[in-house]
Parts: C-alpha cells; structure tokens; sequence
C-alpha cells in the first residue's frame, strides 16, 4: 500500500480529517463482530493477559518502587482501586453485549492513510495483540493515551461522534451516551497500560507520558466517579 497511503511520522498525530478515517475503520471492524466475538474460531493469544487485572496486581509493587515519589499517594490509592474494581465494572458492560473484536493496540500509527480517500480505505494493521472485550478500550487507547491534553480537548468529543455515527451505519444499536460511558471507562482500562509494559520490561520513557495523558482524562471525565459506583 505504500503507493496508494502513507501515515504521519511518530510522534506527529495526523491530521484531524485522517483521525477521522482511522475512528471510523475501528468502528466498522468493532461493528462486524459486535455481539458475535464468541464466534471467533482462534482461540485468543496468551498476551490477552495484559489486561488482567489479577495478573498485573502481581507487579504492582516493583512498579512502585521503580516510579517511587512520582506517584503521588493519591494516584497510587486510585491504582489499588482500580485494581480491585475494574474487573466487575467491564464486566458489567459486557454482560449488556458490548463485547467485540478489539485491536487493543489501536494507536494512530497503526493505521495507513489513503492518499486519495475517495477511492481508497484508511487500513488497519499490526493485529499480535488482539482480543475481544469492551469496544470503546480500543478508542480509548486512541485518543486518551496518545491525545496531550490541549489536543485532547479539540479532538476527543468530535471522535466520538464520529465513532457513534459509523457504528450506527453499520447497524449497531449504541448510543452516543453509551459510546461515552464505555470511553470512560476504556480511560480507566488504559490505567493498566503503564503496568502492562512495565512487566513486558518496556522503559518509562515508553509509558511514562501514556500514565500523564491517562490520569488527565481520567479526572477530566470523572471516571472517579464510575471507580467508585
């Protein structure tokens, strides 16, 4: 495809028009399996694991020594939280049948841009860590834990509109306040991020600045308050 798309250099986020192209690919696939994940023959690869919250409570005392003061007593209260709750609370949704086909690494680089979007399609690649569970963690990952805060603010309500638009083509029944509840609580979700690749052995400068962007969509979008419920 070389010929025909290309993608920004890392770390320059593209454009918002080709945002735009990679939300809507990410909802057409969520679509197609939306409500039939089960149905996926291949069983899901061993590193599904990482974003189990009982398997990564295990290194979550190396990963506060590792941080040490950096990680105000606040922040840490609210990883102990979120390690006893998350679990039930995307439970809880999936039971309501939105489990899907996740990418699980769905940043903006995983996409390709069309040169000529008129005649061809923004495709998705580089699928190792796929698995199935709760749609909106894959957007989450997207926009909350790759968004700086500013960019964020003009960026992240128009996605999601744009997410609940395609969906809704596709014929998935999901409304925009569902959207955002799931978004929500994908930001809770990307919280694991930082100790998931501290296990794999990745260096901070990797997921120090995803921890950043995480913890300020997660206050911005008082997910506290879902945590919590």
């Amino acid at each position: 495809l070389s010929e025909t798309h290309g993608q920004s250099k890392w770390p320059v986020v593209p454009n918002f028009a080709q945002c735009r192209e990679a939300v809507t690919t990410l909802a057409e696939v969520h679509a197609y399996w939306w409500g039939r994940s089960a149905d996926i023959a291949i069983g899901e690869p061993p590193i599904a694991r990482h974003e189990d919250p009982d398997h990564l409570a295990t290194f979550f005392s190396g990963f506060v020594d590792l941080v040490g003061e950096y990680l105000s007593r606040d922040r840490r209260e609210i990883y102990e939280r979120l390690l006893a709750r998350v679990g039930p609370l995307v439970a809880t949704r999936l039971e309501a049948g939105h489990a899907t086909l996740r990418h699980t690494d769905s940043h903006f680089w995983n996409f390709l841009y069309p040169n000529d979007p008129s005649t061809d399609h923004c495709v998705i690649f580089d699928w190792p860590l796929w698995s199935t569970g709760l749609a909106a963690s894959d957007l989450a990952y997207m926009i909350a834990l790759h968004l700086y805060p500013e960019h964020r603010e003009r960026f992240e309500a128009p996605l999601l509109d744009e997410y609940a638009r395609a969906l809704g083509e596709c014929g998935v029944s999901h409304s925009l306040d569902d959207v955002w509840l799931d978004y929500r609580i994908g930001v809770i979700v990307g919280l694991l991020m930082p100790i998931m690749e501290f296990s794999w052995e990745i260096p901070p400068s990797d997921w120090m600045p995803k921890m950043e962007k995480a913890f300020g969509a997660f206050y911005d979008l008082d997910c506290e308050e879902l945590l919590d419920g």
